[in-house]
């Protein structure tokens, strides 16, 4: 009787002691490391990424001593519109009047280009990369050279 019942204290003291057999459930969440949610330790992708915003502006109102008559902007080659205001120090958020926003709806980096038309009849182009931000929810991006 005595063996018996130290056999089921030593199974006891086993059991308790093992490591569990159960798996740790899935760590779920945005696995994109360009995503403003971007969770690090994440192994399911939950679909719910939020990418940050970016802003384009004038900064200049002239250039080389010419006057600036419109800024025109496109994105990955779609037109996203016109420049109507000038931020000589950049605009204070993304949605300052007169700027242009894209929300990025991926991770993928965006071509885009300006086309600055003077007074004198003369155009000139800007172009660039940006891509989404998992530190700045507003990136700027000044289209005037």
């Amino acid at each position: 009787m005595k063996q018996v019942f130290l056999l089921l204290l030593a199974v006891a003291a086993l059991a308790l002691f093992l490591p569990s057999c159960d798996k740790e459930p899935p760590v779920t969440g945005c696995m994109s490391n360009k995503a403003l949610n971007y969770k690090f330790d994440a192994d399911t992708d939950d679909g719910n990424c939020s990418f940050s915003k970016v802003t384009f502006f004038g900064r200049y109102t002239t250039y080389n001593g010419v006057p600036i008559t419109r800024v025109d902007v496109s994105i990955n080659g779609t037109p996203l519109g016109s420049l109507t205001a000038v931020y000589p120090g950049g605009p204070g958020n993304c949605s300052a009047p007169g700027t242009l926003s894209y929300q990025f709806t991926d991770d993928r980096t965006l071509d885009w280009n300006s086309t600055i038309y003077l007074a004198n009849g003369a155009t000139l182009v800007g172009s660039g990369q940006v891509s989404p931000s998992r530190y700045d929810a507003c990136i700027k991006v000044s289209a005037t050279p």
